[in-house]
């Protein structure tokens, strides 16, 4: 259900800040398109969250190396060869969705019409101009190409997060609200599907977690989450949480668990988890026993990030544990989901947690 990218060697890191709106959606397409088969390829630094620690990890542990770049017109320069060339999208319209879900298919970036004439100064020739074309134009033409286990709900104004992700595994990106066509879509899929992302919830999150759950797809909240491309190319490996001695029973005496929820959660494990002081980072963990839902899908989507947790979790004289979220592989309906559906996705479970030790 989870592709993987390519394992990288070099990551060319780029912060976010040196880089316009434009230039984002440029670079983090590029990223997607390297992750599909390049030793070389490309890190965009966020500036909050755990990602300095997941790519000092990365150089410190699994032999990456680490280049750092402020200019995103040379990573364009560097790789040109490894493209095709560009497609066309506007600002404000869904066309950035339909070019992100062909940009895999013809290792071709993004370039909004502002930055073109930037791009073709650069060397970068016209593929397709994907301005006044939608989602369903892609799906009624392109649908055949792509991935049928995956989808990427994305807000169109969002630049870099989860686009990386989108154009390295060939997903169906689109955002439509809780439409007739977001319907469709959840039809689409094959059966015990994954999408990535977040839908509208201005209604209630429960809206688009129904539709999804009636067609058998799972959500992976992920709308916010950088570098999944990059990050899913380290190999996925047998996980191991430090060993905890067996609690023995004592009789008449209540037992508390305190345990930290939104296990599902992709974006908030690489996110704000490790990084804020109220959370993962408090300096009081280790005082005392502590839960932590965890996504399962990290043991392919960010194997490294895993291993860091296990590796850094409190063992005494108060231990962390970790346990995957309530609702399973994902975010959804098991009332709703079809019955023969939810035994396939229950078998998946089971590998997950069996490979992340949960």
């Amino acid at each position: 259900r989870l592709r993987k990218g390519h394992r990288p060697t070099l990551l060319y890191v780029i912060p976010v800040a040196a880089m316009t709106g434009p230039e984002r959606v440029l670079i983090a397409t590029l990223q997607g398109i390297l992750a599909q088969g390049s030793d070389e390829q490309i890190y965009i630094h966020p500036e909050v969250g755990g990602y300095e620690t997941w790519l000092q990890d990365l150089v410190t542990n699994h032999g990456v190396t680490r280049v750092d770049i402020g200019d995103p017109w040379w990573l364009v320069d560097h790789f040109r060869p490894s493209i095709t060339g560009y497609l066309l999208y506007a600002t404000g319209n869904d066309s950035i969705s339909a070019a992100t879900s062909l940009a895999g298919l013809e290792r071709a970036v993004l370039v909004e019409s502002s930055i073109e004439a930037q791009a073709v100064a650069h060397g970068l020739s016209l593929v397709l101009d994907m301005r006044g074309l939608d989602e369903a134009w892609v799906l009624a033409n392109h649908g055949m190409r792509l991935n049928w286990f995956m989808a990427v709900e994305q807000k169109e104004s969002f630049e870099h997060s989860l686009r990386d992700y989108a154009v390295m595994a060939r997903a169906f990106v689109f955002y439509d609200g809780n439409s007739s066509f977001r319907e469709s879509v959840m039809a689409w899929l094959l059966k015990d599907s994954v999408l990535l992302g977040w839908g509208d919830a201005s209604l209630g999150e429960d809206v688009f977690i129904r539709s999804g759950s009636q067609e058998g797809v799972f959500t992976l909240p992920a709308d916010h989450a950088h570098n999944l491309a990059p990050l899913s190319g380290l190999p996925t490996v047998q996980q191991a949480q430090k060993p905890h001695p067996p609690t023995v029973a004592e009789p008449a005496v209540h037992y508390v668990s305190f345990l930290m929820t939104d296990g599902d959660n992709v974006q908030w494990a690489l996110g704000d988890l490790q990084s804020d002081t109220r959370w993962f980072g408090s300096p009081l963990r280790g005082n005392f026993d502590m839960g932590w839902g965890f996504p399962p899908s990290l043991a392919y989507l960010a194997p490294s990030v895993m291993g860091w947790y296990y590796e850094n979790a409190a063992n005494g004289p108060g231990r962390d544990a970790f346990v995957a979220g309530p609702s399973g592989g994902g975010y959804f309906y098991p009332s709703l989901f079809p019955r023969d559906d939810l035994v396939d996705h229950v078998a998946q479970l089971a590998e997950w947690m069996a490979l992340g030790d949960l």
